[in-house]
């Protein structure tokens, strides 16, 4: 049914769906953005795939950090973590490590010369994307 759809659509864009609930402690929720054609991936961890499979939300603990990234980097994608679960509850993502390269090459490289143009003086979420940054 057409309202149903809507809803859950809505839900889903709103992070109200149960994937965006609540994790067990000391997991984080991943946000893959990938080319659509990426067949089935980290299939060991819950997910959510979205945008024709372009984007995968995935709950992995952090020592899967490096799993992540190499499987995002495979496919020529990203991997950023959106936020993660901690003993006192959820809390802001933190900066993956300095040596972690968020995107390949080229997209890194625009995306500090555009973070450098538009933020000078880097007071928008630092070290969110990089500890560096």
């Amino acid at each position: 049914d057409a309202q149903v759809a809507a809803a859950d659509w809505r839900a889903c864009a709103d992070h109200r769906l149960p994937i965006f609930a609540e994790a067990p402690a000391d997991q984080w929720l991943w946000r893959l953005s990938v080319p659509p054609t990426t067949g089935v991936m980290l299939t060991e961890f819950p997910q959510l795939v979205e945008w024709h499979g372009g984007l995968r939300w995935v709950w992995a603990p952090q020592e899967a950090a490096p799993h992540i990234l190499e499987a995002a980097a495979k496919v020529q994608g990203s991997a950023t973590v959106f936020k993660r679960q901690t003993e006192g509850g959820l809390g802001a993502a933190p900066a993956l490590p300095q040596t972690s390269q968020v995107f390949a090459s080229p997209l890194d490289q625009l995306h500090r010369q555009i973070k450098a143009a538009f933020d000078p003086a880097g007071i928008f979420n630092p070290g969110r994307l990089y500890a560096d940054l």
